[in-house]
Order: C-alpha cells, then structure tokens, then sequence
C-alpha cells in the first residue's frame, strides 16, 4: 500500500517572500478504512521567518476567525522556547509525582495481600465451620450476628469472599482491631499522601502554559 501526499498553499508568509503550506496524505488502497486525505498540519515554507517564527495550532490567545475561515497562529521562537522550559518543569514533577503515587500504591496493595493471606490462614486454621470463621472475622469487619455473616459469604470459600470483605478501603481499621497499630498507621499515612499527590497534579496541571500568537493569518 503506497501513500499519496499533497500540498495546498493556504496563506503568505509574514514577511511576503514564503508561504504557509497544508500537508496531506493518503492511502491509495481503494479498500483502505482511511481512504481519503489527511491533513498532516500546517508547515511555514519561509527561511527568513523561521528564524523567529513558527506555526502551533495552539495558543494562549486564540481568535476568533471570520465565517468560513481558519486561523494561522505565528509564535515567536523566544516565547515557545520559554513555554517549553515552563512546562518541562512541571512535567518532571508530575513525573516524581507518579513514580511515588505508583510505590505507595504497590505498599497498600502488598499490605492488602499480606493481612488477606493471614486472615486466611488463621480461619483455616480454626476450623472449617462458618460460625469458627465467624467469630474470627464477626469483630474485625463489623460484622455484628452470624446471621449476617452467612448471608454475607453464602456458600463461597473464604479465598473467594475474603477479598470482598477485606479491601483498601477497611484495610487500616481491620490492622488497627487486630492490634497492629503502627501498620494501620503507615497505610493511614500513604492514603493521605496519595491524596495530597492527587491535588499536586491537579495544580500542576491547572499551571501548564500556551505560547502568545505574535501573529495571525486566516485561510
């Protein structure tokens, strides 16, 4: 399968000696699910005014073009340059953000599977009858009769209900009944910090920048 290609003038450059050129492309397959022209962007055709200008579809200015026309915005390099440092920056601390946001998500959900496989052991261990199971696990989850337990697990094998039962969300309450307070602790301060990254990235995200239009044209 080959691909067609074309260009179309759309405007004059800002100094008059260049254009602004459209790219498209196309599969020439007559049973391509793409067949048609694409446009591949717009390209500014002008060594005079690359020197200081490029084109973005972006920009912290838009305007508003006249009916039936489309916007052509020329940034200056200096201020891409500065906007691209800006937000490079903001990446790299989204980017720290997310290597700790995924190590205290791999901590609680290693705690979560550690306190489920030694819930599991020790009801096994007790016996295999649900009241046994009950009286193991009735206090820690809240869980006030037996009645309600059963209704709770059904017939299902605790290797099945125990991760419905235990979950992130009781996680430090049950550690706390089982007496392991400086555990409970530790998962009560990794929620909080993920909960502290989470409204990081969304500031960081809320100071992104667009380069200033010094210019613009319509086609």
């Amino acid at each position: 399968m080959a691909i067609e290609r074309d260009k179309r003038e759309r405007a004059a450059c800002l100094c008059g000696k260049g254009l602004v050129i459209e790219s498209f492309w196309a599969n020439d397959h007559a049973f391509a699910s793409d067949y048609g022209f694409h446009s591949s962007g717009l390209m500014l055709e002008c060594e005079e005014c690359r020197k200081e200008w490029v084109i973005l579809e972006k920009v912290a200015n838009p305007s508003s073009p006249p009916e039936g026309k489309k916007p052509i915005y020329f940034i200056r390099q200096a201020d891409l340059r500065a906007v691209t440092m800006h937000n490079d920056q903001l990446g790299k601390q989204a980017s720290a953000f997310r290597e700790e946001e995924q190590k205290l998500g791999r901590f609680l959900h290693d705690a979560l599977r550690r306190l489920r496989s030694s819930l599991l052991t020790a009801i096994d261990k007790d016996g295999t009858k649900i009241d046994c199971r009950y009286q193991i696990l009735g206090p820690l989850l809240d869980i006030r009769t037996l009645d309600d337990f059963h209704a709770r697990v059904g017939r299902t094998l605790p290797k099945t209900y125990l991760p419905k039962l235990v979950t992130s969300d009781n996680l430090a309450t049950v550690l706390q009944r089982l007496g392991q307070n400086d555990e409970a602790e530790e998962i009560l301060r990794a929620r909080r910090r993920l909960k502290e990254i989470a409204e990081a990235k969304v500031a960081l995200k809320a100071q992104e920048k667009l380069p200033t239009a010094g210019e613009t044209r319509f086609y």
